[in-house]
C-alpha cells in the first residue's frame, strides 16, 4: 500500500471517530516555535477556538529563539514539529538531517526593515549595524536583499542576531541598532513611534515561500494519527482566519497574545490576511516554489552543491487528506 493510500485509510478512519468530541481519542503533540506573531496567527485561533481539540489532538506549544532551533529541536525528536523557515530546510537537509515539512505556514513573508528615525534610505546603513534573526536565519537572507535594493553590500554594515521579532524590536529601541527586521503587527508599533519605513520584502522578493511546520521523516509512519489531526485543527484556523466575517474576533485574539493594540493588529489583518494572502487554506507546498529559495541561497554563497531533490523536502499527504476530510464535514 502506499503512502497516499495509507493516509487516506487514517483519513475515513479518523472521520468516522470524530462525529462528537466525546467519542474520540485525544493525542499529544508538540510544536516548537518562535515567540506569538503574525505569523502563528492561524495556530493562535485554532488553540483559542478549540479546533484542535475538536479534531483530537492536545498540541502543545514550546517557545524557542529562533527557526533554526526549531529545527534544531525537531532533528532530535524534542518536538514533534518545528516551525522552521524553507531556506534552514534545505540547509539541514542538504547536511543530512532526517526532516520534511508536512504543513506550509507562511506562503509569503510579510516583514519590514525598520530603522533609526535619523536614518531615510538603504544607503543610510552603510558603516552601520542591523539585527536580524541569525546568522543562518532566513530573515538575514532577506535583509540583505533588501539592502542590496539601496546599493549596499554586506560587508558595507555590520550584522548582530536575536531571534524573535520582538526581541529585535527592543534592539532597535534600545538604540543599540540602526534598523531591525519586524513582522508586523510589532512594525505598526515601530511606525506610530516615528521609526523609519525602509522597505518591505514582498517589494523586494514578492514570491518566496517562507515557513512551515516541519518534523523528521519518520513521522509520518510513527504518529499518522496526530499529523492527520494537526492539519485538520490549523487548517480549520487558517480557513477561519481568511474569513473576513471573523476579523474583529480574529484581531482580538493577535492584540491579546501580541500585546498589539486593536488599531496594530486591525493594519496587521489589512496587510497580512487581506493584501498579501500569507496563510493558503490548503496548507500544500509546491516543492517546485522551493526553487526560488535555493536560488538565493546559491547567488549568496549559503549553499554550494550537491543540493537536495526538492521533492524529498515536502510531504503534502496529510495536509491533503486534512483538506479532503474538512470539505466533507
Amino acid at each position: 500500500m502506499n503512502r497516499a493510500t495509507w493516509i487516506g485509510g487514517v483519513a475515513a478512519a479518523t472521520l468516522a471517530g470524530t462525529g462528537t468530541a466525546g467519542a474520540q481519542t485525544t493525542v499529544d503533540l508538540t510544536v516548537g516555535q518562535n515567540a506569538p506573531s503574525s505569523a502563528g496567527w492561524p495556530m493562535l485561533a485554532a488553540q483559542e477556538l478549540g479546533f484542535f481539540k475538536r479534531y483530537g489532538v492536545n498540541v502543545v506549544t514550546v517557545t524557542l529563539s529562533s527557526t533554526a532551533a526549531a529545527a534544531q529541536q525537531a532533528i532530535v525528536g524534542a518536538v514533534d514539529l518545528g516551525v522552521v523557515s524553507s531556506s534552514q530546510l534545505i540547509e539541514a537537509v542538504a547536511g543530512g538531517a532526517p526532516l520534511k515539512l508536512y504543513c506550509n505556514q507562511l506562503a509569503t513573508a510579510p516583514y519590514a526593515l525598520v530603522a533609526q528615525k535619523s536614518i531615510k534610505k538603504y544607503a543610510d546603513l552603510k558603516g552601520k549595524t542591523i539585527v536580524v534573526g541569525g546568522v543562518n536565519d532566513a530573515t538575514r537572507i532577506f535583509a540583505e536583499l533588501m539592502i542590496a535594493s539601496g546599493g549596499l553590500k554586506p560587508t558595507d554594515y555590520d550584522e548582530v542576531y536575536a531571534g524573535a521579532t520582538s526581541d529585535r524590536y527592543a534592539a532597535l529601541k534600545s538604540g543599540s541598532v540602526a534598523a531591525a527586521i519586524i513582522l508586523p503587527p510589532i512594525e505598526f508599533k515601530a511606525l506610530d513611534e516615528g521609526y523609519t519605513l525602509l522597505g518591505t520584502l514582498p517589494s523586494a522578493l514578492p514570491v518566496f515561500p517562507y515557513t512551515g511546520f516541519v518534523g523528521r521523516d519518520d513521522l509520518a509512519t510513527k504518529r499518522p494519527d496526530a499529523l492527520l489531526a494537526f492539519a485538520k485543527g490549523y487548517l480549520r484556523g487558517v480557513r477561519w482566519l481568511n474569513d473576513p466575517a471573523n476579523e474583529t474576533q480574529a484581531i482580538g485574539i493577535l492584540s491579546a497574545s501580541t500585546n498589539a493594540s486593536i488599531e496594530e493588529g486591525r493594519r496587521t489583518y489589512a496587510e497580512v490576511v487581506t493584501k498579501s494572502k500569507c496563510f493558503n487554506n490548503d496548507g500544500r507546498l509546491d516543492p517546485k516554489s522551493l526553487q526560488v529559495v535555493l536560488d538565493t541561497l546559491t547567488h549568496l554563497n549559503v549553499l554550494k552543491p550537491p543540493y537536495p531533490a526538492l521533492e524529498s523536502l515536502v510531504d503534502n499527504h496529510f495536509v491533503a487528506a486534512a483538506d479532503a476530510q474538512l470539505g466533507r464535514s
